[in-house]
C-alpha cells in the first residue's frame, strides 16, 4: 500500500493540477473563441475524476477520487473569472477540499504572435479545414515557450493542431507538447441530450515520462470538455498513474441544473 503521507502529497498535487487545465492560453485571443469566457456569467459544470496509482506490477494501490464543480463568476474581453471548488476522496475518507477564485487573462493583444502568417489545410477524417498557422513565443525568466499553432475561424475549438516546446535559457528543451483534433462532428449522448462533439489526443513528454491525454469536447458544454483518459508513462513505458474524467452536470446562466431534480423517494 501506499503510505498515507504519499497519498495526502498527491491528492495536494491533484487539487493544484485541477485549476491548471482552466489557465491562461496565450494562442486564445477572443472571447468567443475561449472555452468559459465565451459563456453567460454563472455558467458551471461538475465533473468527477478517478485516478488510479499503479505500481511496476500493473497493479491499482489506491484511486484518488476528486469531485470538482467549476464556475464562471465575471468575463470581459480580456479577462474572466472562475471558482473551482473541489474534493478529494481516498477510498471512503475526505482527506482536502479546496474552494479558489481564479482570475485568468485572454490575449486579446496578441503577446508574442509572430506577424507571418502561414496558409494553409488541414485534414481530419474526411474533412479539410483552411487554417492559419502561426507561431507564439512566450518569454519568461528561465526560457521561453514556443508554439506553432493551427487556427481554423470556423471551427469550435479554434485551435485544431499545436506544438509546443519549452526552452531553458540555453535554448535545451525541457518539454514537448502535441495536441491535434483527430475526429470532428461527431455525434455523442451528453447527459441525455445528443451533442456534437470532437475528439482531441494531446501527448506531454518530460523528463523520459509520457502523459497521453484521450478527451472529448462540446462546444455547447462550459469548459468544453465532456471526458477525459489519461495515462501517465516513466522512463520505462510502464504505465504509473490513469485518471479519468466524466462530466456529472452542467448549467448555462442562471439555469440551477442540466439534470432535473430528483423527488425524495416515499417512505
Amino acid at each position: 500500500m501506499i503510505p498515507k503521507l504519499r497519498l495526502l502529497y498527491i491528492a495536494s498535487c491533484l487539487l493544484l493540477f485541477l485549476p491548471l487545465q482552466s489557465g491562461a492560453q496565450e494562442w486564445v485571443r477572443s472571447r468567443e473563441h475561449h472555452a468559459w469566457a465565451r459563456f453567460d456569467v454563472q455558467s458551471w459544470k461538475t465533473t468527477k475524476i478517478l485516478t488510479d496509482l499503479i505500481d511496476n506490477a500493473g497493479n491499482i494501490t489506491s484511486t484518488v477520487r476528486v469531485e470538482t464543480t467549476t464556475r464562471l463568476l465575471e468575463t470581459e474581453l480580456d479577462r474572466y473569472v472562475l471558482e473551482v471548488d473541489s474534493t478529494v476522496q481516498i477510498g471512503e475518507q475526505k482527506v482536502n477540499h479546496s474552494n479558489q477564485k481564479l482570475k485568468r487573462d485572454i490575449n486579446t493583444q496578441g503577446e508574442g504572435f509572430a506577424a507571418a502568417v502561414e496558409k494553409g489545410t488541414l485534414k481530419i477524417g474526411e474533412k479539410e479545414f483552411k487554417v492559419d498557422i502561426r507561431v507564439v513565443t512566450l518569454h519568461a525568466k528561465q526560457g521561453k515557450r514556443v508554439s506553432r499553432v493551427s487556427f481554423c475561424k470556423e471551427t469550435t475549438p479554434h485551435v485544431l493542431k499545436r506544438t509546443t516546446t519549452y526552452y531553458d535559457k540555453k535554448s535545451a528543451p525541457l518539454y514537448t507538447t502535441t495536441s491535434a483534433v483527430t475526429e470532428f462532428d461527431v455525434k455523442q449522448d451528453v447527459l441525455g441530450d445528443e451533442k456534437t462533439v470532437c475528439r482531441i489526443v494531446t501527448t506531454h513528454k518530460q523528463n523520459g515520462t509520457t502523459t497521453i491525454t484521450d478527451e472529448l469536447y462540446c462546444a455547447d458544454i462550459p469548459g468544453g470538455i465532456i471526458s477525459q483518459k489519461i495515462i501517465d508513462k516513466n522512463a520505462d513505458d510502464q504505465i504509473t498513474r490513469r485518471t479519468t474524467l466524466e462530466l456529472t452536470n452542467y448549467a448555462i446562466g442562471e439555469q440551477e441544473s442540466r439534470l432535473p431534480i430528483k423527488e425524495p423517494a416515499d417512505k
